[in-house]
């Protein structure tokens, strides 16, 4: 948090405040000044604040607890954001289900199964999970140089395919078949 005054001898607030920009460096800024005529220069600036000299010792506790109220916000933000970066780091997908969405890495997907309006993904722990997307929308999301669309129900990720018999119009996955 910078206390700045706007009139300061060689250069004012406002003249800081673009070099912090240019350094890209951000930092929360409550201008603090004799003058109200640059309250609205100030808030241009993005301050956080801008407080009347004297200084009332109540509005600067009240500066304060907005500062930590909002850092408190922003810490959880960007919590948020560095698990959402993790999330895309590692390749899981989001699949909406019936109670919220459930992230997924496709390479523990074996194949998709359609069941009206929404989808049975079988994974290679043997789990099989539910999600509220039709099978056209979940085909979206997978990788098609990964996934093939076998028949109108049944997308497969590649990797699983372990035989397919032609005469019989049978694709074998592992430990089941599936009729194509």
């Amino acid at each position: 948090m910078l206390f700045l005054d706007v009139e300061m001898p060689g250069k004012t607030g406002f003249d800081l405040v673009t070099d912090l920009k240019r350094l890209n460096i951000q930092t929360c800024i409550v201008f603090q000044t004799a003058f109200d005529k640059y309250a609205i220069h100030a808030i241009k600036n993005a301050a956080f604040d801008y407080l009347l000299k004297p200084i009332d010792p109540n509005e600067l506790r009240e500066v304060v607890a907005k500062y930590r109220a909002s850092k408190d916000t922003s810490i959880l933000s960007g919590r948020i954001d560095e698990l959402l970066s993790h999330l895309n780091q590692h390749k899981k997908m989001r699949f909406n289900t019936r109670q919220g969405f459930i992230m997924i890495d496709p390479a523990e997907i074996v194949y998709c199964q359609a069941d009206w309006s929404y989808t049975e993904v079988y994974l290679s722990t043997g789990q099989k999970i539910v999600v509220s997307m039709n099978i056209g929308k979940v085909g979206d999301l997978l990788d098609p140089e990964r996934f093939f669309r076998l028949n109108r129900s049944v997308i497969v990720n590649l990797e699983s395919i372990a035989a397919v018999d032609r005469k019989s119009h049978k694709c074998v996955i592992w430990s089941c078949v599936i009729c194509l």
